[in-house]
């Protein structure tokens, strides 16, 4: 996609997130209990438990930021 102003092409670029869906939905223990009743790789689990676990968002746009939102 692109946005034009008359002879000069602006390169435009776009995300969605949803959060909501993909983090508090979710019951974490229950996902971690499971992963590990599976024998799932430590490496892997470790991945999993740390994007689930003390999470926080930060947006920041230009040199301005948010406060840390849990």
């Amino acid at each position: 996609m692109a946005s034009h102003d008359g002879a000069h092409s602006i390169p435009l670029a776009q995300a969605y997130l949803d959060l909501k869906a993909a983090y508090d939905t979710v019951p974490i223990n229950g996902m971690l209990s499971k992963l590990a009743a599976k024998a799932c790789p430590a490496p892997i689990f470790q991945v999993v438990q740390a994007l689930f676990t003390n999470e926080y968002s930060k947006v920041a746009v230009n040199d301005l930021g948010s406060e840390d939102a849990t």
